[in-house]
């Protein structure tokens, strides 16, 4: 506002425009600082461009006093009324936000409220309250009961709990607590005692039944994914099934429980198209056009969405559904050929092998009866297993890749590197591929692993062989391979594997990769 007084009296004076410049400290006062502020500010500009402020510099003549005051009239008219509304809406954006963060029949705090939290490096125990007979007590109550009886459970836990303790309402019959992290068992027991407090609304003392799941350790910015919240719900339910007042985490029993769960859900995902393939593009490096793709299958459960990999496909490779999922895998990957066929498009498509599908004698056949069935070229599909699984079942195994190899169906050694890593079996096998473990591949500015690599590739060349770099996700990587005379590499530095549904429209976009 000194500022804004010098520039008019360097101006000239009052008489001229540049006085008007004085309304945006004025605004700016009200907006920022509130309404008050802003009829302060505007007095402070009136008195400065009115009884102080000549009319014209240059002779000195006074302003008019009916003149001075009317202006400052206005500026504090202009003050007060953005100071009114910039408070208005402040207090709008506060009540909206409230509203957003708060469950509307209870008033207890509700996931955007765990959202909107400011991030911190505490650790918490994560831990789920279910109230199991809501339906009863809104059937017999009526629902404004039940929204009472969470409010008092709610506070029956803040004032059991400490102080730091986070809760809030998931759902209509469930309280999310992150607790500061102490003693796991401690926290769920000192949780459980104050559920035990009676409930008694109107007068009537109701029961509640509850069950809580928890788990710990998981940091702020953990919790706000929710994605922790989703195990102690479940262990909640395991607490129900099991008639227990909690459940914790404990890397056993609730484990076993939960995988026993999940593998009781899988032949039915099988059937009804929640898991997928995607398609790794494996790339030939000498043209840097892709040259093939590895199928993966996915599995994208209704309530606990995408479960990864190495959660589900261990579990099942250690039951009779390995043979089912390879049935599913092997159809699946034929229909996607012949959908490349009618795009005009002739690719290779990879398929994994388990140590347990070598089992069944009849392995070779299915897959060569599914083959001729759906009018596929046998050259297109590559069947990928571990070296580990080769030499349990040496026997096994080299009768079942002679059948395949036998009708054209190649063969890949999958993580060569991590098991025997014996050259002098391979040849038993006629293997067509090598896949280099991302173990060897990631530590290749390593003088040794790099020696490692390049006998791999040498040696692989010399039983006719090609190449296959798994793991590649930097330029450098990709170079070092091309100078080693490596054939093909598969990674993030081309691309992550792309889902069934996109990867033709994928393929005719990336005829050919640049190193960038």
């Amino acid at each position: 506002m000194p500022a804004i007084y010098f520039f008019v009296y360097a101006t000239g004076g009052i008489k001229y425009v540049y006085s008007h410049t004085m309304y945006i400290p004025i605004v700016l006062a009200g907006v920022v600082l509130g309404g008050p502020f802003g009829v302060l500010s505007a007095l402070v500009g009136g008195v400065l461009l009115g009884p102080l402020m000549p009319l014209v510099v240059e002779t000195g003549e006074s302003q008019e006093t009916l003149n001075w005051i009317f202006r400052l009239v206005m500026f504090v008219a202009i003050g007060g009324i953005s100071g009114y509304f910039a408070d208005y809406l402040r207090k709008s954006m506060d009540l909206n936000r409230k509203l957003m963060s708060t469950n509307r029949e209870t008033g207890i705090p509700n996931q955007n409220y765990l959202i909107n939290l400011n991030d911190n490096t505490n650790l918490y125990t994560v831990i789920t309250i279910l109230v199991d007979n809501k339906i009863d007590i809104s059937d017999v109550f009526g629902e404004e009961i039940f929204w009472q009886i969470m409010n008092i459970t709610y506070h029956h836990l803040k004032a059991e709990l400490s102080k730091d303790c986070i809760l809030i309402q998931a759902d209509t019959n469930k309280i999310w607590i992150l607790y500061p992290h102490n003693q796991i068992e401690n926290d769920a027991n000192a949780i459980h005692k104050a559920l035990k407090k009676n409930i008694i609304v109107d007068g009537i003392s109701i029961y509640v039944e509850f069950y809580i799941g928890a788990q710990g350790t998981h940091s702020l910015n953990e919790c706000k994914t929710l994605i922790p919240f989703r195990e102690t719900d479940r262990f909640a339910r395991y607490a129900k099934k099991n008639n227990l007042p909690y459940a914790i985490w404990d890397g056993k029993t609730v484990l076993k429980r939960l995988q026993i769960e999940l593998l009781g859900q899988f032949a039915n995902a099988l059937k009804e198209n929640q898991t997928f393939l995607t398609y790794h593009p494996i790339v030939k490096l000498e043209t840097m056009k892709i040259n093939g793709f590895e199928a993966l299958i996915r599995w994208n459960h209704p309530i606990k969405g995408i479960i990864q990999p190495n959660d589900f496909i261990p579990l099942v490779e250690s039951t009779q559904l390995i043979h089912p999922l390879l049935d599913w895998v092997v159809q699946k990957s034929l229909d996607k050929i012949n959908e490349f066929k009618e795009n005009h498009i002739k690719t290779l498509v990879s398929i994994n092998l388990s140590g347990k599908n070598f089992r069944d004698p009849n392995l070779s056949q299915k897959v060569i009866q599914a083959i001729k069935k759906n009018g596929v070229d046998p050259s297109q599909l590559k069947v990928e297993i571990t070296e580990t699984v080769l030499m349990n079942n040496p026997l096994e195994s080299q009768f079942t890749l002679r059948k395949f190899k036998e009708v054209g169906i190649a063969i890949a050694i999958d993580d060569f590197g991590t098991g025997y890593s014996s050259f002098s079996y391979l040849s038993k096998f006629m293997v067509d591929y090598l896949k280099i473990d991302r173990h060897f591949i990631s530590k290749m500015d390593n003088p040794a692993i790099l020696e490692i690599v390049k006998a791999m590739i040498n040696l692989a060349h010399q039983l006719k062989m090609e190449v296959v770099a798994e793991g590649v996700e930097t330029k450098e990587e990709v170079q070092k391979l091309i100078e080693l005379g490596c054939d093909c590499a598969q990674g993030f530095y081309f691309c992550k594997p792309v889902h069934q549904d996109e990867i033709i429209e994928y393929y005719k976009n990336n005829l050919k990769y640049e190193i960038e």
